[in-house]
């Protein structure tokens, strides 16, 4: 329950975009980390192209992650100028 009252934090706090896409891909990061350690997942593949798979499923995920923090980088970008030129035109 733990994570899920941190989640709740943060979306009070941030965005409700960014802080599901941390959520989700520190905990996808994370639950892999502990299934290859516990569950000895790497000993289920037989194949390089299962490894090549498993690692590049990682990474796009990441990806898509880096990606909704860029948007949301950018939109709060724009938010800010369109505040500063509001701000400045009022007082002209």
């Amino acid at each position: 329950f733990s994570g899920l009252y941190l989640l709740t934090g943060c979306i009070r706090r941030y965005d409700t975009t960014y802080a599901a896409a941390m959520f989700v891909g520190s905990f996808i990061i994370s639950a892999s980390i502990m299934s290859a350690i516990h569950y000895h997942t790497f000993d289920h593949l037989h194949h390089w192209w299962n490894y090549l798979c498993y690692v590049g499923g990682l990474v796009i995920l990441m990806m898509g992650v880096v990606l909704l923090m860029q948007t949301e980088d950018q939109d709060n970008d724009n938010d800010n100028n369109n505040n500063n030129n509001n701000n400045n035109t009022d007082e002209a």
